[in-house]
């Protein structure tokens, strides 16, 4: 019987993407820490113009809202939808960019929304202080999620939505 382990051959595969990274070493666990620098200070760029940016976003989701109480059907569904896809952007923003706040209330917003297909008068009044507090938060650059302001506000939508819901 012939041995196997004489015809096996061994190929590493390719790190295109350490290597656009800056990620060097054998096992790759060691990394460019100019890039990580350049990095960082990207993000941090990026979070000192959030309010900025995040801002058409939130006018959308108002506009949005204006419309959906004259509309019914699946054209109330797709304005619904848009608003979702918005907060939804914003939850996943907000801590990244160093207002956990938003990701909370955006978090808030996109629960009641899954569970609200056929908003009434109190639902939509719901969703409105939802975008009036990230209105607030962003106006008012509030980053501290301790506040006791931010931590009532935030309480209180998310226990409107459970009565409603």
């Amino acid at each position: 019987m012939k041995d196997d382990r004489e015809n096996i051959q061994v190929i590493p595969p390719s790190n295109l993407l350490g290597a656009k990274l800056g990620i060097t070493g054998a096992t790759g666990a060691e990394m460019d820490m100019d890039a990580l620098r350049r990095a960082e200070e990207a993000v941090a760029q990026l979070q000192e113009s959030y309010p900025e940016w995040v801002g058409p976003d939130l006018d959308q989701m108002e506009n949005l809202l204006k419309e959906v109480r004259s509309l019914s059907g699946e054209a109330q569904a797709n304005h619904l939808r848009e608003i979702f896809d918005i907060a939804h952007n914003i939850k996943g923003q907000g801590v990244s960019f160093s207002y956990p706040l938003m990701t909370r209330i955006g978090e808030s917003l996109c629960d009641f929304l899954r569970t609200k297909k056929k908003p009434d008068a109190a639902a939509l009044r719901l969703m409105e202080a939802h975008v009036q507090a990230m209105q607030a938060i962003i106006r008012d650059r509030l980053q501290d999620e301790k506040d006791p302001l931010a931590k009532k506000v935030v309480a209180e939508l998310r226990a409107i939505g459970a009565r409603i819901g």
